[in-house]
């Protein structure tokens, strides 16, 4: 059981046990020892749970030790994580202190999505086009 990962991501949405348990229609007590992995996940309500979270049910049956294929989403979570890591630490901003670094957590995902987006585009831009070597092609010849 992954504890650490339910408590980044109800860290993440702002979301007590009490929280999810009411979206999930359980006791606060009995998500609480779910997400703690004192007793096994209820199946019928990992759905419910993973909306929650914002994870996908794969992902929060992974966590949970069902033994299953790691989702795609893990790796590129993994990766996300150092990126946020290596940004914090040169900026020098402490994760645990810092409120700057719960701003930026909530919109790193979509930060990295718009920045990856604007490197491509900078890249169709700055590749030649075949048009614009047309005449310089034909002034050489």
């Amino acid at each position: 059981m992954d504890v650490e990962w339910f408590k980044s991501r109800k860290k993440a949405r702002r979301l007590s046990d009490a929280d999810i348990a009411a979206a999930v229609g359980v006791e606060r007590s009995v998500m609480n020892k779910w997400l703690n992995g004192k007793v096994a996940l209820d199946a019928y309500k990992v759905d419910k749970i993973a909306d929650a979270l914002g994870a996908t049910p794969e992902e929060v049956l992974f966590r949970a030790g069902v033994p299953i294929a790691p989702p795609a989403e893990a790796a590129s979570e993994a990766l996300l994580t150092a990126t946020f890591e290596a940004l914090l630490e040169s900026l020098e901003i402490d994760p645990r202190e810092d409120e700057r670094a719960q701003k930026l957590a909530l919109s790193f995902p979509g930060a990295l999505r718009e920045f990856a987006g604007a490197r491509r585009r900078l890249a169709v831009s700055a590749a030649p086009s075949r048009e614009a070597d047309a005449p310089a092609r034909a002034e050489g010849s």
